[in-house]
């Protein structure tokens, strides 16, 4: 059994003894691409436009062991109960490091067959959906203290892949010890800016959340006062290092802590 094909869906580990589970399809590849170039009336060709990753499937085959009919016929009831139920749940792929990365998926298709091949019983090919195609790593916090115009804080994404999409995570959260005004937060990586026009208040949290397309300035909502540019979302995070910086009037000071998810294919 290949150690990359260790996988549990909704905190079920599809691995045990007796069975093996294989990738079919779309699990190491890129997902599609949304979207499409702009056709000029009277000019060759098309004029490229951006394209953003689409939602993809991922096909797993499990094969079972043969083995007293009774055990097969509960596992397949088991599977039936775990793949019958409607909506996402965690679709968790274990490696060899030891880390594990999780998607949100739906079980849109499982066709198990009765038939003995080479020993096994070919069970079936459980059908996943990934609304949002990106598998991610655990939580994780870096925090910087800011004091000077601008302060740099290196946020390291250890994934493959640029994001993250609706289900993955990127907070900004500053925190004063000082009065500032109209800050803003560059990932100098990627171009990409965030600007809360708002004064942020000493002792006081701005949280700009870069999934929800939210800010709160000491709970209150100031969605209203972000502007951003360099990208469709308000702030993503290439794979490696990230240099954010921090500027703001007068002079900042106090603690800057970014939340992220690292973003897999």
């Amino acid at each position: 059994m290949s150690i990359l094909n260790r996988w549990a869906f909704d905190g079920y580990p599809l691995n045990r003894p007796g069975v093996r589970v294989r990738a079919m399809t779309g699990v190491l590849g890129l997902p599609p691409l949304r979207g499409a170039d702009f056709l000029t009336p009277g000019v060759p060709g098309q004029l490229f436009v951006p394209k953003v990753p689409d939602s993809r499937r991922i096909g797993l085959e499990i094969l079972v062991n043969e083995g007293e009919e009774a055990a097969v016929s509960d596992y397949l009831d088991t599977l039936a109960t775990l793949f019958g139920q409607r909506g996402q749940s965690p679709l968790a792929h274990f490696h060899p490091d030891g880390t594990m990365r999780t998607a949100l998926a739906e079980c849109c298709d499982w066709a198990p067959q009765d038939g003995s091949q080479i020993g096994s019983l070919y069970v079936g090919v459980a059908d996943f959906l990934l609304a949002d195609p990106f598998f991610y790593g655990p939580s994780v916090a870096d925090t910087a203290p800011i004091s000077a115009t601008p302060t740099t804080l290196t946020v390291t994404n250890r994934g493959t892949s640029q994001g993250p999409g609706p289900q993955g995570q990127l907070v900004l959260d500053y925190l004063g010890t000082g009065t500032i005004i109209n800050p803003r937060f560059t990932n100098t990586t990627t171009g990409a800016w965030v600007e809360v026009d708002v004064t942020v208040a000493a002792g006081k949290h701005l949280i700009v959340d870069c999934v929800a397309i939210t800010a709160l300035n000491d709970g209150v909502n100031v969605i209203g006062n972000v502007t951003h540019s360099g990208q469709l979302q308000l702030m993503s995070l290439a794979p490696g290092a990230n240099v954010i910086s921090v500027t703001a009037v007068p002079t900042p000071s106090g603690t800057l802590t970014v939340k992220h998810k690292d973003v897999y294919l």
